[in-house]
This record gives C-alpha cells, structure tokens and sequence, in this order.
C-alpha cells in the first residue's frame, strides 16, 4: 500500500511538471517579442528625442535669426544713411570746386579757369564748403558701414539657412512620426506637447516591457528547473517500478504460501473430531484471516499489474517527449543567444 501511494504522489508531481513545462513551452518566444518590442520602443525613444532636440534648435536658430535679422537691418539703414550723406557731400564738394580755386586767385596771375588777370568777384568759402578731407571721411565711413553691413547679410543669410535646414528636418521627422502629410500647416508650440507626451508614454512602455522581460527571464529559469525535475522523477519512477516488481515476486511467494496453508488445513480439518469442533471453529477464523489477506495481496499484485503497465507506457511517452523537448530548447536556446549576441551581450556561457 505503500509502494502504492508512493507511486501516485510521483504520477501527480510529474503531471504537474508537465503541465508547467506545457504552460512555459512558448516563453523563449515570447522573451524574444518582448526584446524585439524594447528595440523597437527605443528607436522610437532615441526619433522623439532627436525631434525634440531638432526642435529646441530650430527655434533657437529662429530667434537668434529675428535678432540678426533685426542687427542687419539697422546696419542696412545706417549704411544707407552713410551713402546718402556721402553722396550729399560729394554733390557739395563739386560745387565748392570755385571757391577752392579762388582762394588760391593772385591778382596779376591769370585765373586757371577764365584766364583774366584781375579777379573783381572771386567766388568765396562758406561755412557748407567741403574739403577734400571731409569727402575722404565720409567716404571712408561709407565704406565701412558697407563691410559691416555685408558681414551682417552674409551672418543672416547663413542663420537663416541653418533655420531652414533644421525646420525641414523637423517637419519632415515630424509628420513621419505621426504619419501625416508635411503639407499641412504645423503649429510648433502643439508638436512639442505632443512630443512631450508622446516620449512620456514611449517610456512608460518601455518600464512595462522591461518588466515583462524580467518576468520572462525568471520563467525560462522556472522551465529550466521543471526539466530537472521531470528527470528526476523519472528515475524516482524507474527505481519504484523495479521495486513493484520485486513486491510481486514476494506477493507471488506468499500467495503460494497461503495456498499450502489451506490445503493443510483442510486436510486437518477432515482428521477432526466433533468433540474437537471449538479448536476448529478458531482454525477456520484463522483461515479466513488468511483468505482475507491472500485476497488483499491479490489486489494489491493487480494493482502493481497496472501501476507498472501504466509506468511503461508513461515512460516511454516521456522518453519521447524529453527528446521532443530537448531538441526544441537547444533550437530555442541556440536563437536565443544568436539574438544576444546580435545585440551585443557576451555568450551566455
């Protein structure tokens, strides 16, 4: 009875561990989704965070251009105002040409213009005369004004380049990320919120896959130990099987044993007298006794009959199975640190 219920608590344990191995059967795959789906998260992670970063640029660049754009102007103005002022003095300086020459006028001599000796009115300086100093100055300032002007063009014009590369950029990461059309007319301000929240749910995934990964992790571990003592079990299992046997040989035994022991009895009881019928009414509850037992080692030799035809059938089932699985794992193991080693990780070993 022993061996019985012993056989039973090992039958039970291992329809347990097949049950779990079955449950567990698929994890290396869904631990290889679950990789798959982090790589995933984290390239869209790593496309939200250059957008934010295009973005971040790009509207530092627009600033620093309206700034530039603002400095260019004002040179442009100040330039102009030069140039204007400049050709102002140029236009009186020409006109001041006469009073120049007659200041330099000697009586006697003839005038370089006219030719006269006698110089009666000669024209004379004001106080609006421009020299040739003045021109030179103004001439000079004018140029100057110039150079700085073209350097504030070229820095605008280049800032504005940069501006228009980098919103390029971020409309077309943009509207890709969402999967619109970069026609549409874009509101800055709403798309970074919405990059915000988008980075924000992106690693708010990524925490729920990484777990999952671990959960995943702790669960190959699980199945891995399930193979162990699955294999245990069946040596456990092969070792009672041997036992049953030997328990039917010593059943067989003892049922041959029985078998001579009421043939004497019968025997004795012919030999009895009537006188003699109490000594023989308490051999015969013995010999029940002895039925009694004979037929519970009967049972018990059935029982071990089908235990171990049951055991033979369940062992070679398991035999197959183990090498089912075993194959299977060394596949899924084999994939499983090729994927590893794609993504960078040392051997497992």
């Amino acid at each position: 009875m022993e061996l019985k219920k012993q056989n039973e608590e090992y039958l039970l344990s291992r329809e347990k561990t097949e049950e779990k191995l079955h449950e567990l059967k698929d994890i290396e795959i869904v631990f290889s989704q679950y990789e798959n789906d982090k790589e995933k998260i984290l390239k869209n992670t790593d496309e939200i965070s250059q957008l934010q970063k295009t973005l971040k640029m790009y509207l530092t660049e627009n600033d620093s251009l309206k700034n530039i754009e603002n400095d260019y102007s004002a040179k442009y103005i100040e330039w102009k105002n030069a140039r204007k002022t400049f050709e102002q003095i140029s236009d009186r300086y020409v006109t001041a040409q006469a009073a120049i020459l007659a200041a330099k006028l000697e009586n006697g001599k003839p005038c370089p213009v006219c030719g006269a000796l006698e110089h009666i009115n000669p024209a004379k300086m004001t106080e609006d005369t421009v020299t040739k100093d003045d021109l030179d100055k103004a001439k000079l300032r004018e140029n100057r004004l110039e150079r700085e002007k073209n350097e504030k063009q070229a820095e605008y014009e280049e800032s504005r380049r940069k501006t228009e590369i980098l919103k390029s950029e971020f409309i077309k990461g943009y509207y890709k990320e969402n999967k619109q059309s970069d026609t549409q007319i874009l509101d800055f301000d709403k798309a970074e919120k919405e990059l915000e929240n988008k980075l924000s749910d992106a690693k708010e995934k990524l925490n729920g896959v990484e777990k999952n990964i671990d959960i995943a992790k702790k669960k190959i571990v699980q199945k891995e130990e399930c193979y162990k003592t699955r294999e245990k079990l069946e040596t456990r299992l092969a070792a009672l099987e041997k036992e049953i046997v030997k328990t039917g040989d010593r059943l067989n035994e003892q049922s041959v044993y029985v078998g001579s022991i009421l043939a004497q009895a019968d025997t004795l009881g012919k030999t009895l007298s009537y006188n003699n019928s109490k000594v023989l009414e308490k051999f015969e509850k013995e010999i029940k006794e002895i039925e009694s037992e004979k037929q519970e080692i009967e049972d018990l030799t059935a029982e071990c009959d089908k235990t171990k035809s049951l055991l033979e059938g369940k062992i070679e089932e398991t035999k197959k199975q183990l090498e089912t699985d075993k194959n299977e794992f060394a596949k899924e193991y084999k994939n499983f640190e090729n994927m590893l080693n794609k993504k960078g990780f040392d051997s497992i070993d």
